[in-house]
């Protein structure tokens, strides 16, 4: 399933993520992509015609409400000016749709410092905003952000690369406990990842994406036949059964678990304490 699928399907849920991230060796497949997702959103037609007058200003680059931000120097980058800028400028309402859109292309060389100011906004941003990046690999990016993007690979869907067998391992163990609110089954879980900042980091961005998913399926209706619609994780099947037992309140609190923990990975913190800690707060029985 290619990304576009993956997006269309999202739409006719209902149930579109604010941000996302189109990754492919070619800038102009994730271009289009983006700009698909461009059309899904703004078209008068829901469908990304190509045919309505919103889908034809965004082929023609003149859409007042799809916008660009400048990258600048010799490097071409988004610099921390132009994030201030694109956060300022997103509380404003959108000029001739319901919603806005920002398409950061060919994300590079984007500042780490520049990452770092755009979380708050992509984690909480306007109900009517949205955000779309495109990279040649998702490893441009910081953690952080990518744990509160949608990572889809332009022609291999919810993968960037295929996964790690034994990341994906970790992450689905660590859901599993979470369902069974065992909090020794998740420090266990987490013990046996060792003391590995880049594979720990990796773990739990896999497992955050189960927990963003298990509140797609729970908006969703859980139990219904096409509850994997719109899921990018590993673990469809856990995610599925942690929707019955996790409360939206709940996954707000793992959510910042894990992003408090993702910070720590990338500072000079005890990874075990850390990782000890963080056990206690999966742990919701």
């Amino acid at each position: 399933m290619t990304a576009r699928d993956i997006v269309a399907r999202m739409k006719k849920s209902g149930r579109l993520p604010h941000a996302f991230l189109f990754t492919d060796e070619k800038s102009e497949s994730s271009m289009d992509a983006a700009l698909y997702t461009a059309k899904l959103l703004l078209c008068e037609n829901g469908a990304a015609c190509g045919e309505c007058r919103h889908c034809r200003r965004i082929e023609a680059a003149v859409h007042p409400d799809v916008m660009l931000p400048e990258r600048t120097g010799k490097k071409r980058i988004y610099s921390k000016a132009t994030i201030r800028s694109v956060c300022s400028d997103a509380f404003i309402r959108p000029n001739d749709c319901d919603s806005k859109v920002y398409i950061f292309s060919d994300c590079e060389h984007i500042e780490e410092a520049a990452q770092n100011l755009m979380l708050k906004l992509i984690e909480e941003p306007p109900d009517n905003v949205y955000f779309i990046f495109t990279a040649s690999s998702k490893s441009v990016f910081l953690p952080t952000v990518l744990s509160r993007v949608a990572a889809l690979s332009v022609n291999g869907g919810a993968r960037d690369e295929v996964i790690d067998e034994e990341l994906a391992l970790s992450a689905k163990r660590i859901t599993e406990g979470i369902i069974a609110g065992d909090e020794y089954r998740i420090l266990t879980a987490l013990a046996q990842i060792g003391e590995s900042r880049e594979k720990i980091t990796e773990i739990l961005i896999l497992t955050n994406q189960i927990i963003r998913d298990a509140c797609i399926v729970r908006l969703n209706s859980a139990g219904s036949a096409d509850y994997h619609i719109g899921l990018i994780g590993c673990f469809g099947e856990g995610a599925q059964k942690l929707s019955k037992r996790l409360s939206f309140r709940k996954a707000v609190h793992i959510n910042d678990a894990i992003h408090n923990a993702l910070d720590y990975c990338r500072g000079n913190v005890n990874v075990t304490a850390a990782m000890s800690a963080l056990a206690g707060q999966l742990c919701f029985e």
